[in-house]
Parts: C-alpha cells; structure tokens; sequence
C-alpha cells in the first residue's frame, strides 16, 4: 500500500524550524555581541566619569591658584603705587629762598688746545677737568669749540688766597 500523502507542510514545518532555530542562534550571538559592547561602553564611560572629575579637580585647583596669584599680584601693584607715589613726591620742587648757583659752568675748547692748556687757561687742573668730563681721559687733544664743563671759580676766594 502506498504511503499516504501529506503534503508539503511537513517540510514546510521543518523549514520553519530550522528558520527558527537559525535565528535564534544568529539572535544568541547578536545579543552576545551587543552584550559586548555594552560592557565595553560601560567601561568607557567609567573612564569618562573618571576624567571628568580628574579634569574638574584639576579646574579647581587652577582657579585656586589663579586667585592666589590674583591676590599677588594686587598686592604687588598697591606696592607699586606706593611706591610711583612716594617717587612722585621726590620730584616736587621745593622752594629755594634765592636764585640757584651751580658750581659749574661749561667752556668751549680753542684749535689746538689740549687738555692741561685748557685747564691752565680756566685756572684749574687737568684732573678736575677730568673729574667733571670722564670721557677727557681717552684723549689729550679737545676739538675746536668742543664743550667742556669746568668749576666755577669763586672770586671772593681767589681773593683770599
């Protein structure tokens, strides 16, 4: 006797089967991959978490010592204007009770003068030229008109002497 029919639905079945069963496998490891990176995310973003409050003490510290040198730094520019202040007030002229009279005077130099010429000419000596003109010691000759500062004679004490 020949065997009964039955159809396609069996093998239809089994293909859904193996359908079912091939996708649940391929969803076990699709869901163990996703599982994956779940935990390396979550890793991550501990690392994350972990920056953020290293950067934010960080921040802290910086603002700290930005204050901290803030501070500084005004007491350092109140010092210095204190300080231009009292350097203000050095400058003020003070009141003479008669005209100025400085000790000096300047001369002005011949063709062909040399220093200890000059100085016998004003009445002094090399080394007083010298004192009041440094650059003089490089040199014996002047240049014809060349300024020179020289010590103002005092007539009452040449008188004197």
């Amino acid at each position: 006797m020949p065997a009964p029919r039955r159809g396609p639905w069996p093998y239809v079945c089994l293909a859904l089967l193996l359908l079912l069963g091939g996708l649940a496998a391929g969803a076990g490891v699709m869901l163990e991959a996703r599982d994956e990176v779940i935990r390396a995310m979550a890793t991550r973003a501990e690392e994350m978490r972990q920056r953020t409050a290293d950067l934010k003490a960080e921040v802290d510290r910086l603002a700290d010592e930005n204050a901290r040198l803030a501070r500084e730094v005004e007491t350092h520019l109140a010092t210095i204007a204190s300080l231009n202040a009292d350097l203000d007030d050095s400058f003020a002229p003070e009141p003479v009770g008669s005209p100025v009279d400085f000790p000096i005077l300047r001369g002005m130099a011949r063709q062909g003068d040399t220093v200890a010429a000059f100085a016998r000419r004003e009445k002094t000596t090399p080394d007083v030229l010298i004192a009041l003109n440094p650059w003089l010691v490089e040199t014996d000759h002047l240049e014809h008109r060349q300024l020179i500062w020289i010590p103002k004679h005092d007539p009452l004490a040449a008188a004197a002497n």
